[in-house]
């Protein structure tokens, strides 16, 4: 078996060679900053780097090569066009790049600079010119860095993996830590139903399947980015929930059953709830009382729900007033056409098309005030 010392001295060999790949390859496409071949060949280096570091959770290599990566990507979408100040900002951060390494390598806890930092948000500042949407050609045509637009949104991103994907060198957990540095994770639940039983179990193969809640400024084309060389093989399916969320809660929530929230928290099995619910008691009692989950537990979970349901609550009486007050100046405009067509029909001078019209507006508004009485129902 392979020890961990020997992990470690093939990871810093392998690294090595990936990171003089990385200059070489940035040194050329200096020279030839159209080449998309060059590109996509440096683009890979940085992502290779990213991933063999994560293993080791060497955060400041990940943080390095993730910027350079969405910068390269922007590059090969032509969202970005590669000017030669940029790459004073990318060949500092291989050299920076190269001292973690040989830090790691020395025993030392590797850790960025000032001036690391200073460059890194450079760099990063260079990629959201791209996402400023107030100035969606600005990208094209400067590449002068903007301050940061920040528009925090929530994605679900649903995950089942290939039984075989450790085989390709990829790792869920060490994906999912990449969505961690996208933003904040609001949950992460696994989903079990793909394990087989324990005697058919295969250690070298994945079987579990992955949820994440995710808040981040980042794009949902970045989010899909973590996943370049695993969508094709993987079911990934991302989906922006910001909607169906007030603050983290999620709304749905405020309409399940505590059993249903238990269980997707990971505290019981559906089984457990099953049990339960045959005794025609209250499920969280009969939750505690058989052991199955702790008073603690059961008390977060309702606590949380009756968050979502006073702000569901709220919601809707703050609906409702609105509707009410839509429906009064509906009912000052009937009153005003109402008087119009009085006026219209007793003067001989108000043409027959003119009454017609008048008419029309007075049952237009019958009829959208009649709807949005129905509506309140």
């Amino acid at each position: 078996m392979v020890t961990k010392e020997q992990l470690r001295d093939i990871f810093i060999e392998e690294t090595e060679t990936l990171v003089a790949d990385l200059e070489d390859g940035l040194i050329s496409l200096e020279q030839s900053p159209e080449d998309a071949d060059l590109i996509s060949s440096v683009f890979r280096s940085a992502h290779s780097i990213k991933g063999s570091a994560g293993i080791f959770n060497l955060r400041p290599i990940v943080d390095l090569t993730r910027a350079m990566e969405a910068l390269l990507d922007q590059t090969r979408k032509a969202a970005i066009r590669l000017e030669s100040d940029m790459f004073d900002v990318l060949l500092p951060l291989v050299d920076a790049m190269k001292r973690l390494l040989q830090q790691f390598k020395n025993g030392q806890t590797p850790a960025l600079t000032d001036s690391d930092r200073e460059t890194l948000n450079v760099l990063r500042r260079y990629t959201n010119t791209s996402d400023n949407p107030s100035d969606p050609e600005g990208s094209k045509t400067s590449n002068t860095p903007k301050k940061e637009v920040s528009v925090s949104r929530i994605f679900s991103i649903a995950m089942r993996f290939s039984e075989d994907i450790l085989e390709t060198g990829q790792d869920p957990l060490l994906l999912i830590d990449e969505l961690a540095g996208l933003g904040r994770i609001l949950f992460v639940k696994p989903d079990l139903k793909f394990l087989p039983a324990f005697e058919g179990l295969d250690i070298y193969k994945t079987y579990i399947a992955w949820k994440v809640t995710l808040r981040t400024t980042a794009s949902m084309e970045t989010i899909r980015n973590v996943f370049i060389f695993t969508a094709d093989e993987n079911e990934i399916e991302i989906t922006d929930v910001t909607s169906e969320f007030e603050g983290d809660l999620a709304l749905s929530d405020a309409d399940k059953c505590i059993g249903e929230l238990l269980v997707e928290e990971g505290y019981i099995s559906e089984k457990d709830v099953s049990e339960a619910l045959s005794q025609h008691k209250r499920t969280g009692e009969i939750l505690v009382a058989s052991g199955k989950v702790s008073p603690k537990a059961v008390e977060a979970v309702v606590k949380r729900q009756q968050k979502v349901r006073d702000i569901v609550t709220a919601s809707a009486m703050r609906i409702k007033s609105e509707k009410l007050d839509q429906l009064v100046d509906m009912a000052g405009e009937m009153m005003v056409a109402a008087a119009q067509l009085k006026r219209n029909i007793s003067l001989d001078s108000v043409t027959k098309a003119e009454k017609i019209a008048a008419t029309e507006t007075l049952a237009a508004l019958s009829h959208e005030l009649h709807q949005k009485i129905l509506e309140l129902r």
